[in-house]
């Protein structure tokens, strides 16, 4: 842009200064506003005496385009960049003891002696459960029934866990098993009685019940709810129709032990009026209780955490092994629980950013033309440089200094040489001619007011000839 309005500014006081062409105050306006002023090109017959000053005008106000066209050929792309790093991430340190409430060491030291009468002095510990903070967890999960949320290691990230853990497994017990448990639970209801209330157990039941048990397939004895239950020739394993030991716990749920019926004055209980109903296929009548049994087993876990824009969701994959026994051994101190952490993960992690191209020719054509029309300016600069013997500027000095000898072909009225707008007409339409000094010796006003009617002439022979 600058080496347009260099070239411009050139060419223009060449015109202004032309020795043949006559040219009007409106016409030097317009030539010398162009490039600030939209309304100059309204003056048609200063730009038919002067095309090439109405090209580089033209060229002036339409050159910003070529800085507007590249950024409509930008391209703009959602790139998506995946990692793949080693990264801590949540999960449970299986080998550590600091999940457990406590293990107190047991009085005594123990010897164990092998079969080469070797032997060695060991000491037992007690686990007394997890600690609290593992069970808040447990049973905040369980309540929620899904896995609590946590804080993942990216917004857009993944990754897997495997592992082995424990496994509850819950079904229903046989029927025959099931008429077993019934009557226990029907012998303790209505045949034995509360101590602390002094009266049958019905006035007080239970609902929910549950009791261990370790018991193998091939035993003719079983833990019941309230007493222990021989089952005579039978076995628990062709009671149960099962194949396997059971290691675990048996579970009663009797919900409509509760119900309740209104008596004269108030509500009582009718679990002991539900003693006649029974009969030897429904020792509890129709409370309709629900027997299971549940099971401790060795899993293993595979587990998929993926969170979008940190949205968790959470897929697990469990295979039982093995039933597996509830007695538990730990060896070794506690304090080598220090030297134990989780593995890191290998962790996925997406991101998204915009990615921005140019189209390689659309943006080569525009600066291709803003460049060649700038080297076009610059020599069309030189030339009028050349042309004009010197160089010149559009500041107020240059104007002032050159306009000191112009000759106007009117007299300008008082009133005008504020230089307020509008221009007045008379001015517009007048001719002026700037000779500057370098061609031309200073005049004295006679002389100057002379060629003033020189002038004159010169423009009534120009109107005449229009």
């Amino acid at each position: 842009m600058l080496s347009i309005s260099t070239a411009y500014v050139q060419l223009f006081w060449r015109a202004a200064k032309h020795a043949t062409k006559v040219n009007k105050v409106e016409e030097i306006d317009a030539l010398f506003s162009a490039f600030s002023n939209l309304l100059a090109f309204r003056i048609v017959s200063a730009w038919k005496k002067y095309p090439l000053l109405l090209i580089l005008a033209l060229v002036g106000w339409l050159f910003p385009i070529a800085f507007i066209v590249p950024p409509s050929t930008l391209i703009a792309s959602l790139a998506v960049k995946s990692t793949s790093t080693l990264q801590d991430v949540p999960n449970f340190d299986f080998s550590s003891l600091r999940y457990v409430a406590s293990i107190p060491q047991k009085a005594s030291e123990f010897i164990r002696q092998y079969k080469d009468d070797t032997f060695e002095w060991y000491t037992e510990y007690s686990y007394n459960g997890p600690n609290k903070e593992v069970k808040g967890i447990a049973t905040a999960t369980a309540v929620g029934g899904s896995i609590l949320p946590i804080t993942p290691t990216a917004a857009n990230s993944s990754w897997e866990l495997d592992f082995y853990g424990p496994s509850v497994r819950c079904s229903k017990v046989g029927k025959p098993i099931q008429l077993r448990f019934e009557k226990d639970i029907a012998r303790w209801l209505w045949n034995e009685t509360n101590s602390s209330i002094r009266e049958k157990n019905c006035f007080k039941p239970e609902g929910f019940i549950a009791w261990s048990a370790d018991v193998e397939s091939n035993s003719n004895t079983v833990p019941g709810p309230y007493h222990q239950i021989h089952l005579g020739n039978s076995t628990i394993g062709s009671l149960d129709n099962s194949d396997y030991p059971f290691s675990g716990i048996y579970i009663a749920l009797i919900p409509h032990i509760f119900d309740t019926m209104l008596m004269s004055t108030h509500y009582t209980l009718t679990a002991c009026f539900r003693e006649s109903q029974t009969s030897a296929s429904k020792p509890l009548a129709d409370l309709n209780a629900t027997m299971l049994q549940c099971g401790l087993y060795n899993a293993s876990y595979h587990v998929e955490f993926r969170f979008e824009s940190g949205i968790q969701s959470v897929d697990t994959q469990v295979k039982s092994l093995e039933a597996l026994k509830a007695t538990v051994s730990v060896r070794g101190p506690a304090r080598s629980c220090c030297k134990f952490a989780p593995p890191k993960v290998n962790v996925s992690s997406t991101t998204y950013a915009l990615e921005y191209g140019y189209n390689a020719n659309q943006l080569w054509t525009a600066y291709g033309v803003a460049i060649a029309i700038t080297l076009v300016s610059i020599c069309i600069g030189f030339m009028a440089i050349g042309g004009n013997g010197a160089t010149y500027s559009n500041d107020f000095s240059s104007v002032y200094r050159i306009t000191h000898q112009a000759i106007l072909s009117v007299t300008m009225q008082q009133e005008d040489t504020d230089a307020t707008n509008p221009l007045p007409n008379y001015l517009g339409k007048s001719y002026l001619r700037l000779v500057g000094t370098r061609s031309f010796p200073r005049k004295d006003t006679q002389e100057m007011a002379e060629e003033r009617d020189d002038y004159d002439d010169l423009e009534m022979l120009h109107d005449a000839t229009e």
